[in-house]
């Protein structure tokens, strides 16, 4: 079959089995119910808008989806177990794609926020090709990227996965989670420039951190390793899980920066209560640098003092933060009792009798004097006369 310059919407099934599928020049093809390519070709040739999926389009482990020259859009449901070339402007996921096949890029792909990638198969990101991420991308198979690869979305790199990439992992938001391996070859990093980087698994290669790295995986602490140097960037965080049972670690084979500004985190899991205890948190070869929190620090309801060792960082919890409302009556009481001694009662010498040398009570006579109480109104001490009565 051969569409030129025309539009094939198809509503009901559409089953190509051993066929073509030639979409030309300024045409287009629309599914909105079911179209399976099954031992045939989807080719997209020059179609300015392309295939266009709404429904549910499969293509099966010997068939071909090629789009050379147009676009795909995808916001229905995508199963591809055979191959899907893009070569073309775009391959757009508004949706889900489901691979367990191959999917080979050298244009742009796309996955929207709305869009969900779960990949059980391989994916080619070649040089000259771009993929983009500000959906959920799970990887489960295999990901090889020569191109530009951005994400802004959440990324999972599951057990025994690999995400290989020649040029820099570039991440602005969102989050990447690896329990499987990530590996930055050549020159490439992992830059992690915001959002967040954590789970249980390998980086081979070096990672600068931008944002907040988590060693562990949903809330439960863990050991992250990397094969490579770390850089913590004014602007990142290192967040410690502590729990009753584990603790995060990070472990660097190769060197460690600290930048000014860079911050350590603690967060404590279960109740935990840690007073008294010290936890590595990081080993590595060497290290230059330290955190920007102060040789102690206020956190989770303790104080927290760091030590730095030659291949180490440790952290003690050294006493429980006080209470504020403890604080606040420490405070109230200090300032009570500088009042009772910056306002006290006094005497005052009046009616001295005989008046002989004033200012001066004479041997053997009798003063009378006026006792004074002192009080505060507002910001001033007031005298307040209470009475008469004493001899001398």
């Amino acid at each position: 079959m051969t569409v030129f310059q025309s539009i094939l919407n198809n509503a009901g099934t559409l089953n190509n089995i051993g066929g073509s599928i030639q979409v030309g020049n300024e045409s287009t093809l629309t599914n909105t119910s079911t179209l399976n390519n099954i031992g045939g070709t989807v080719v997209i040739n020059n179609g300015a808008f392309g295939l266009t999926n709404n429904g549910t389009l499969y293509n099966d482990s010997t068939s071909t989806i090629s789009n050379k020259f147009g676009g795909i859009n995808n916001a229905g449901t995508l199963n591809n177990a055979g191959t899907l070339d893009n070569v073309g402007p775009s391959v757009s996921f508004g949706s889900a794609l489901n691979n367990s096949g191959t999917i080979n890029n050298s244009g742009t792909l796309n996955n929207g926020s709305f869009g969900t990638i779960i990949n059980t198969g391989t994916i080619n990101n070649a040089l000259g090709g771009s993929l983009n991420n500000s959906g959920t991308l799970n990887n489960s198979g295999t990901i090889n990227n020569g191109g530009t690869f951005t994400n802004s979305g959440a990324v999972t790199i599951s057990s025994s996965s690999q995400f290989t990439t020649s040029t820099n992992y570039m991440q602005t938001a969102g989050s990447t989670l690896v329990s499987g391996t990530l590996t930055a070859t050549g020159s490439a990093i992992v830059d992690i420039q915001g959002g967040s980087l954590g789970g249980t698994g390998t980086i081979n290669g070096n990672v600068a951190m931008g944002g907040t790295l988590t060693p562990g995986s949903a809330r439960t602490p863990g050991t992250l390793v990397i094969f490579g140097n770390y850089e913590q960037l004014g602007n990142g965080t290192l967040e410690e899980l502590m729990g009753p049972v584990s603790h995060s670690f990070l472990d660097v084979s190769g060197n460690v920066m600290l930048d000014s500004g860079s911050l350590l985190d603690i967060t404590l899991l279960n109740g935990f209560d840690p007073l008294n205890q010290t936890f590595s948190i990081m080993d590595f070869e060497s290290r230059v640098g330290q955190f920007s929190n102060g040789p102690s620090f206020s956190d989770d309801g303790f104080i927290w003092a760091i030590t730095y060792r030659q291949h180490e960082i440790d952290v003690t919890a050294v006493q429980p933060t006080p209470e504020p409302n403890s604080l606040l009556l420490l405070f109230i009481g200090l300032a009570a009792l500088a009042f009772y001694y910056t306002c006290p009662e006094k005497w005052t010498r009046r009616n001295a009798l005989p008046k002989v040398n004033p200012g001066r009570i004479h041997p053997g006579g009798t003063f009378y004097g006026q006792r004074v109480a002192r009080h505060w109104s507002g910001s001033t001490c007031l005298d307040s006369p209470m009475g008469h009565g004493m001899t001398i």
